[in-house]
């Protein structure tokens, strides 16, 4: 939606002569193979996007990417306590071993109809009791799955520990990212003869979406 009506903005004529615009679900953008549509979009970001790959062949943008640029910034982040981290810790992980539980019985996952509680993730145990009672399966299915949920548990348990860390390096990655699309949807502007800036509507910790690209025709 942003990119069509950032091109909208600049083909049409007055009295259309100011634009304040803020994206999100960057992930979102149509594809066309494995490439995006609509980036770049900047003559100039193009130009660095091909240097990059002349020099990094397997390098891309994909979708993962763009939706680690539209998550949390680190003002969140910065204030969670010790019990926040351990408390997502948990929900990422338990979240993951019932994904592959699920793929194992080639359960689809849209068949979850609510999530988790927090209070329900204090133990695996009680994650998983939780999570099962929302699926619509017999009762044969259901002790199938717990067992199966188990037997990932104990296979991935000792892996837990890094979820955190990850999630730090997600972090640092997505205002690097979140900038190298505004930037390029900033120089579309300017490309096109407009004065473009990007403006902090609010605090990142109200929302993280907080940055808007403003442009003015001349």
């Amino acid at each position: 939606l942003t990119p069509m009506i950032l091109r909208r903005f600049s083909e049409c004529c007055p009295p259309c002569s100011v634009l304040v615009c803020m994206g999100c679900c960057y992930h979102r953008m149509s594809m066309d193979g494995d490439k995006f549509c609509c980036f770049p979009l900047s003559a100039g970001m193009r130009t660095v996007v091909d240097g990059t790959k002349k020099k990094c062949p397997d390098w891309k943008l994909n979708a993962f990417g763009l939706r680690l640029a539209a998550q949390e910034t680190r003002a969140r982040w910065r204030e969670l306590s010790a019990a926040d981290h351990h408390l997502h810790m948990k929900r990422v992980a338990f979240r993951a071993v019932l994904e592959t539980a699920f793929e194992s019985e080639e359960i689809k996952r849209m068949q979850m109809q609510k999530v988790v509680k927090d209070e329900e993730c204090d133990t695996f145990q009680s994650y998983i009791s939780a999570a099962l009672n929302h699926l619509d399966t017999s009762s044969e299915q259901h002790e199938k799955l717990k067992k199966t949920c188990m037997k990932a548990y104990s296979q991935f348990e000792p892996h837990f520990h890094f979820v955190e860390p990850f999630t730090a390096l997600q972090v640092l990655l997505q205002p690097l990212l979140e900038s190298l699309i505004i930037t390029d949807r900033v120089l579309y502007l300017t490309e096109s003869g407009m004065s473009s800036s990007v403006v902090a509507m609010f605090d990142d910790f109200i929302s993280p979406r907080n940055l808007a690209i403003v442009a003015t025709k001349p």
